[in-house]
Parts: C-alpha cells; sequence; structure tokens
C-alpha cells in the first residue's frame, strides 16, 4: 500500500515535469524561413575572367530553379561586383555587400574573396564561398559534426572546398608521363592574397618523392616562359583566371614546342585545347553550381550556413590529349590508353591510307627475307615447268 501511494503522489509530479519540458520547447520555435520575397543575391568575382559571366549564368539557372516555386530569387545586376584580383578590392567588393541592406545572400565565386569573408570575425547576412582551395592549410574553421559532415561550425558562413588526395593525383599522372620535376604554372594573384598555397603544393609534390617549382603567371606569358626553371620534366597548370584565351593557346603551343608535357587542374576543355592530360571532368562546374543552389535554398528555408557541408568531390576520370602525346613524344602504355579518354587520336597528318592488303604487299616488298623467300619459291615453280 505504501509503495501504492508513493507511486500515485510521483503521478501528478511526473505529469508537471513533462508539461514543463513541452512548455519549454514549444517557447524554442524552430527557425524560421528567411522573410525576404524577393531574396536578393549579391555575388563576387575576385577579377575580370572571359569566363565570368559564363559561370555565374550556370549558378543562378540552378539555384532559380531549385528555389522554385516556395521562393523567388533575383540577382540584381548592381550587385554583381567584379574585384581587380587584389585582396583589398575583394574586401571592398564583399563589404559593399554585406552593408547593402537591399542584400539577402552573398555569394563569392574566387578563393581570394572566400579567403576575406572566412576570415571575417562576423558576417551580418548568409554568405556561400563557393571556392576554398585547402580550409586546413589555410587555417579556416572546421567542425565535424556527429553525422560526420564537415561543416564551418561559423553562424552565417558556407564555404565550399575541393576534395582530394592531392599524391594520388599525382600519381596518375606519373602513369602517364614519368617525371620528378614539376613545375606549377600558378595564378600570381592567387599566390599574392594566399601565400599559405606555394608550400602547399611544394609539399604535396615532396610526399611522392619528388621535387616542386611555382612560377607565378599574370596577363601575359612571356614572363612565365623565361621563368620555368631548365630542369623541369613537367608541368601543371592551375586555373589562370587572369590569363586572356590568346595567351593560353601560346602557353599550350609552347610548352609543346618545348616538349613538356602539361597537365590540366581545370580539367578536360583545357586537354581538349592541347594540354596532355587531366584526371578532372568540367561537369564539375555544373555540380559545384547545384552545391550552390541547394546551399542556397536550405539558408532561404531557416538552416543556419554554419551547418552546411563544406566537402566537395570532384568527379575524376583521366583523359589525354593524344595529338600532343604525339607531338612531344610521349607514350602512354596501353593501360593508361584502355582506361583513359583519349581525344584527337586519329593522326591528322596521313598523306595515304592503306588496306590490309595493299600494306602486306608493301611489307613483303619492303623485306628482303621475305623477297629473296619469295625468288626462291617463284625458281621452284620455274624447275618444276622445266622438269621433263
Amino acid at each position: 500500500m505504501a509503495g501504492s501511494r508513493a507511486r500515485t503522489a510521483r503521478a501528478p509530479l511526473t505529469r508537471v515535469l513533462l508539461a514543463l519540458v513541452l512548455l519549454a520547447g514549444a517557447a524554442v520555435p524552430a527557425r524560421a524561413q528567411m522573410s525576404c520575397d524577393p531574396c536578393a543575391v549579391g555575388v563576387v568575382f575576385d577579377g575580370p575572367w572571359e569566363r565570368n559571366d559564363e559561370l555565374r549564368a550556370g549558378f543562378e539557372e540552378e539555384i532559380e530553379a531549385l528555389a522554385a516555386p516556395r521562393f523567388e530569387v533575383v540577382f540584381p545586376a548592381a550587385a554583381r561586383r567584379v574585384a581587380d584580383w587584389t585582396l583589398e578590392g575583394a574586401r571592398a567588393a564583399v563589404e559593399a555587400l554585406l552593408a547593402d541592406p537591399d542584400i539577402d545572400i552573398v555569394l563569392t565565386y574566387g578563393p581570394v574573396a572566400s579567403s576575406h569573408v572566412i576570415n571575417r570575425a562576423e558576417l551580418p547576412k548568409p554568405v556561400v564561398a563557393a571556392f576554398v582551395l585547402d580550409p586546413q592549410a589555410q587555417g579556416f574553421p572546421l567542425e565535424t559534426t556527429a553525422a560526420g559532415e564537415r561543416v564551418s561550425g561559423v553562424p552565417n558562413l558556407a564555404y565550399i572546398t575541393f576534395t582530394g588526395d592531392r599524391t594520388d593525383e599525382i600519381g596518375r599522372l606519373r602513369e602517364v608521363v614519368p617525371f620528378v620535376r614539376l613545375t606549377y604554372l600558378a595564378n600570381e594573384a592567387l599566390l599574392a592574397a594566399v601565400p599559405v598555397l606555394e608550400a602547399n603544393l611544394r609539399r604535396g609534390m615532396q610526399q611522392v618523392g619528388g621535387e616542386a617549382a611555382i612560377v607565378r603567371v599574370g596577363t601575359s606569358i612571356d614572363a612565365a616562359l623565361a621563368a620555368l626553371p631548365p630542369e623541369t620534366e613537367a608541368v601543371y597548370v592551375t586555373p589562370l583566371t587572369q590569363l586572356p584565351a590568346g595567351e593560353f593557346d601560346r602557353l599550350v603551343r609552347a610548352l609543346i614546342e618545348r616538349r613538356l608535357p602539361a597537365f590540366s587542374y581545370w580539367g578536360r576543355s583545357e586537354v581538349d585545347l592541347g594540354l596532355l592530360a587531366s584526371v578532372y571532368l568540367d561537369t564539375d562546374m555544373r555540380r559545384l553550381g547545384r552545391r550552390v543552389a541547394l546551399h542556397v535554398q536550405r539558408i532561404l528555408a531557416g538552416e543556419d550556413a554554419g551547418g552546411l557541408p563544406v566537402d566537395f568531390r570532384r568527379n575524376r576520370r583521366l583523359t589525354v590529349n593524344m595529338a600532343t602525346a604525339r607531338a612531344i613524344g610521349a607514350h602512354p602504355d596501353w593501360r593508361v590508353m584502355t582506361e583513359a579518354e583519349l581525344l584527337h587520336n586519329e593522326p591528322t597528318n596521313v598523306t595515304r591510307r592503306l588496306s590490309l592488303a595493299s600494306a602486306a604487299r608493301e611489307a613483303v616488298a619492303a623485306n628482303l627475307d621475305l623477297a629473296a623467300a619469295d625468288r626462291t619459291v617463284a625458281a621452284g615453280r620455274q624447275a618444276v615447268r622445266a622438269a621433263p
């Protein structure tokens, strides 16, 4: 009886505690979606580049498609800021959008502007930094959630970094052409704004038993070509976004004339233009646009940008330009050629073509041993005819 009375006495207390817990939960509402209607997005580019408009249009298309019909998103022309390839210029462009009350979300399309927003003490509005190269080397905030996702953990800050194994990438490229001494051609503005990247590139090559040199490239290739170390055995071309298309074509021709194998970080399109090989596909930019769009949608729906995943793994497939390989005297083995996508594999300087039969006739005619054997057989036939 005493135990029964104790349980009866505790029951009202339990109900009271449960009610208090429920009230406490009700007092903390779920994070509400953003109240903007329409929601204005501003963008910052690191500097002038011939592909800025192409990149921006592709990302805007992805964002609009994913946000509709729940959210209306607009991209005011006045909120498209193009910096001057300096950290100071990127900072001014970002700060102008952060201070603009008519802009709800800011996107940074470049590692220089992205570096500024990530190092900023506080962000008054959500920012998605779409191009971060190496968050650990740059000392950027990075946390791992219970679900195993890496996030910034900083309110209003989402960023996206290309995840990959540089030593594995170098290993794949060495299967195309063996090399020990690699020279990186790198954007001079990026190295000036993020100096830690130079040491990181050297360290990656040292980890696979090689040596790395760094040559800075601006808007012309002449100084870069003059600075190439004479011991260079291969060249790795990073995104040279300051370089006009005409200068890039000159770079490709110059590397081929020097019989230097050149690899592309950007991907297949630069291999098609004449660089020897790449392990990446260009379709990553479309996928990256979708990731940015998904981040924007989740932010509009009320999620904190600081809890969104930062890792972005690029699609990989080895691509080899066989015309370039022939021009520089490179001979990838059969395993590489059967696994890779081969561009320009058909020689274009063929003056005449042989059928199998005509090739066999020419081979016989050119081979003295076969010709001598043929004469011996012919003499034998003649002797048979002359026999009584």
